[in-house]
């Protein structure tokens, strides 16, 4: 789990393979763990290797597969880039196939969001247990559901930010740049939920600012690109994630957090005409934004 998510973090190829994890069992629920009761041989049957669905609330439960399918774009991401053999094949049956896992997943969240609804919306009043339960169910779908989003952007989009507003290759005419930008839209309407249910998000916060992060770029480039012409809803979903990069500062103070927001924020000031000599410049955005490279030669993160 950590190894795929600091593969993502720091644009490095995967330190631990899939099939060195096959014969291991999958982590028991943390419920389980604290109580002791995975002694008693009356858990349940133990599973072994990988899993492409959400079965708890804990981070093994609902995380470690979405990390396990992270781990095949990650190695995808670095085929393509080869500078020998990453054009001389389609990918389509990879992209496929691992969108198949990511439908699996979303199969799989709406299932155990109703195996813990926890009842009529009316009893969770009456029953603390009951609201707790039902208050943490609807966090992580949420948090699950963004970074779900999220994954999809990277398995159809490009990771690098100044590589995807110089868009080179007309990468925005294509089909996969559509496909990006509804999960693009999807990922903030999740954070919208995200805020209502963890205003200070707190929940994960060594993980999720990656996510948040590579889930607004997509809608950055458009509120670049359309300037003025910027739709209502794609502004509200820019505000979206200005809002969370700032909760998200204040509970794990990140500078690549901080200059993004800068960033999102000159863009907002510019679209709505109040930019100032204050505010960055578009090259000034550019340059901020080049410190963090997903190119073969960048290291993400890592400055």
């Amino acid at each position: 789990m950590i190894d795929r998510h600091l593969g993502l973090c720091y644009n490095r190829p995967l330190a631990m393979l899939d099939n060195e994890c096959e014969d291991l069992y999958q982590p028991v629920p943390d419920t389980l763990w604290q109580a002791g009761e995975f002694y008693t041989g009356n858990s349940g049957p133990k599973r072994r290797g990988l899993s492409f669905q959400c079965t708890s609330h804990d981070v093994f439960g609902f995380f470690l597969p979405l990390m396990t399918i992270l781990g095949d774009i990650v190695d995808m991401n670095a085929q393509k880039n080869h500078p020998r053999f990453g054009q001389r094949t389609s990918w389509e049956s990879f992209e496929s196939e691992i969108t198949h896992q990511l439908e699996r997943y979303a199969y799989s969240l709406q299932e155990f969001k109703t195996q813990h609804g926890c009842g009529a919306p009316g009893d969770d009043a009456a029953d603390p247990i009951r609201g707790e339960c039902a208050h943490q169910t609807r966090k992580v779908v949420a948090y699950a559901t963004h970074i779900m989003h999220v994954l999809h952007i990277l398995l159809h989009g490009k990771w690098d930010p100044v590589a995807l507003l110089e868009d080179d290759n007309m990468w925005i005419c294509s089909q996969s740049f559509l496909s990006a930008t509804s999960s693009a839209i999807s990922a903030a309407h999740a954070v919208e939920e995200i805020l209502e249910l963890d205003p200070d998000l707190s929940f994960m916060p060594y993980f999720f600012g990656m996510y948040l992060l590579q889930g607004s770029l997509i809608l950055l480039l458009l509120a670049d690109k359309l300037s003025t012409e910027t739709n209502d809803g794609v502004i509200r979903a820019c505000e979206t994630i200005v809002r969370a990069h700032e909760a998200a500062v204040v509970t794990l103070n990140t500078e690549y957090q901080r200059n993004f927001r800068k960033v999102m924020i000159s863009t907002l000031a510019q679209i709505k005409g109040h930019s100032h000599s204050r505010e960055m410049s578009p090259a000034k955005r550019r340059e901020v934004l080049s410190l963090y490279r997903w190119t073969s030669l960048g290291n993400g993160l890592a400055i």
